[in-house]
């Protein structure tokens, strides 16, 4: 698969931010690279399975503004520019807020270690915690093509 631009798709971010954890003396008169962290949830949709609009799947998009999670659009979160994008889906059993605040934890941490710009997304989809163990891991095994296809579409559009 040949995929246009700068992209980094990230399941382990441990992997990816390996190294040394000393600072030298450039690093400390360093300008703090910027960051826009978005959320593209899958949550709020119904099993389609195995079958999604390609024209509009009907993803929700929520920016980060540093404050609070504000509703964006598909345009802003995806739009096509020079910024490096770092694409974060969750694993199973991840409540939607535990997420979110995982996503911004992993954000402070890229920033200290980024040299430019980037755009974070978090694919958020639906593997929250049910109360039967052994159902929720054959519910979650069943939506699991749904949601690969919503991360296709979403690695299409960059």
């Amino acid at each position: 698969m040949h995929l246009c631009g700068r992209l980094i798709v990230c399941s382990v971010i441990a992997l990816l931010l390996s190294g040394s954890q000393a600072v030298s003396s450039d690093c400390k008169n360093k300008v703090e690279a910027t960051s826009e962290i978005f959320e593209i949830s899958s949550r709020h949709l119904q099993d389609q399975f195995c079958s999604i609009n390609e024209d509009n799947p009907s993803l929700e998009f929520n920016l980060w503004n540093g404050v609070q999670w504000k509703r964006s659009d598909v345009d802003t979160a995806l739009r096509h520019d020079d910024k490096l994008t770092i694409v974060y889906v969750h694993g199973n059993f991840m409540e939607r807020n535990n997420a979110l605040e995982r996503v911004r934890i992993l954000d402070s941490y890229l920033k200290k270690q980024a040299k430019e710009d980037y755009r974070l997304l978090l694919f958020s989809w639906p593997s929250q915690r049910e109360r039967k163990p052994l159902r929720d891991i054959y519910e979650n095994d069943e939506i699991a093509e749904d949601q690969s296809l919503y991360v296709a579409w979403v690695l299409r559009q960059l």
